[in-house]
């Protein structure tokens, strides 16, 4: 590790555990009624009527709660029971995760940058303004992002990671939140026919990220008290247009505006020009195969919120 990355990270944990100390609140409100209300029904705190319609349809991996449950089981145990203790001890075991990842992932990645860009790439890779803002949230985008990351991270590595363990990060960010799965099926599809991997190594990719959905479904088996396949019945929700009844449609190009607004002037311009200069010039490069498919879809979907584009 450089000189300049290890001051970027020293930094970089001062900055994101700063932000989770003052980050209170939530940024959406999924983040308390998907994730830590089903946690504390879990915990036999939230009767199954307060709980929200993805419970009852069956829509929602219970991993991630399960995870947030275990956590809170723990901080009782050691004598926390504050639940605004909770939640910072949430955001602060996220940031953690977010800098791990990130750690990992510039690694693995700079190597295949110019020398001159690795420091611009290193910098940005921790404090792009609004990255401290959400990789502090114990949220489906945040997590699922973040989880397939690392797998994106090991694919990229030049020392061969276990293809197993890739396609195992790579459904764990799907049990997070199911729409990721246009991610790395997007880069199952750069594998196979632009960057040409061996075939071996794909169904070893497949068969790690299979063995991650079994023991989702496990999980939600446990959970829900019944054999359910909740990544299915997402997906018949979702092209069904069962979930979308209850949200306003917008015009396909919203997350254009989206991207310039939030992301603001001039980085959401930078942002848009460089993903039309990368497709223009690198039409085969991974991050086309896995960002367009993802853009396409959630613009072809009524539904739109700014945090789908969060992973």
């Amino acid at each position: 590790m450089s000189f300049f990355h290890r001051w970027c990270l020293l930094i970089a944990v001062l900055v994101y555990f700063a932000a989770a100390w003052f980050g209170v609140g939530y940024h959406a409100e999924d983040e308390f009624q998907h994730v830590i209300l089903f946690a504390e029904h879990l915990r036999g705190n939230a009767d199954p009527t307060s709980l929200p319609i993805d419970y009852h349809a069956h829509w929602r991996s219970m991993a991630q709660p399960a995870l947030c449950a275990g956590v809170f089981e723990v901080c009782e145990a050691i004598g926390i029971t504050d639940p605004f203790q909770f939640t910072l001890i949430l955001r602060l075991l996220t940031a953690a995760l977010a800098l791990w990842v990130m750690h990992g992932f510039i690694r693995s990645v700079s190597p295949l940058l110019k020398p001159n860009n690795q420091q611009a790439f290193i910098f940005l890779s921790y404090f792009l303004w609004f990255l401290p803002v959400l990789l502090i949230r114990y949220t489906g985008e945040t997590w699922s992002g973040l989880l397939f990351l690392r797998g994106l991270c090991m694919l990229l590595d030049q020392r061969k990671r276990n293809a197993w363990i890739i396609g195992a990060w790579f459904s764990a960010a799907v049990l997070c939140r199911p729409a990721v799965a246009l991610l790395p099926m997007g880069a199952m599809m750069w594998m196979l026919f632009a960057a040409r991997y061996d075939r071996v190594r794909i169904v070893r990719v497949i068969a790690g990220g299979t063995l991650m959905l079994f023991v989702g479904v496990v999980i939600d088996r446990l959970c829900y008290h019944q054999f359910t396949f909740t990544l299915w019945n997402y997906a018949i929700a979702a092209l069904g247009g069962v979930e979308a009844e209850r949200f306003t449609a917008l015009p396909w190009y919203q997350y254009l505006f989206f991207t310039l607004k939030y992301a603001t002037i001039p980085i959401g311009v930078l942002l848009l020009i460089a993903f039309v200069i990368l497709i223009a010039l690198r039409p085969k490069h991974v991050l086309v195969w896995m960002l367009l498919p993802f853009l396409i879809v959630h613009s072809i979907m009524p539904i739109k919120e700014l945090r789908f584009l969060f992973p």
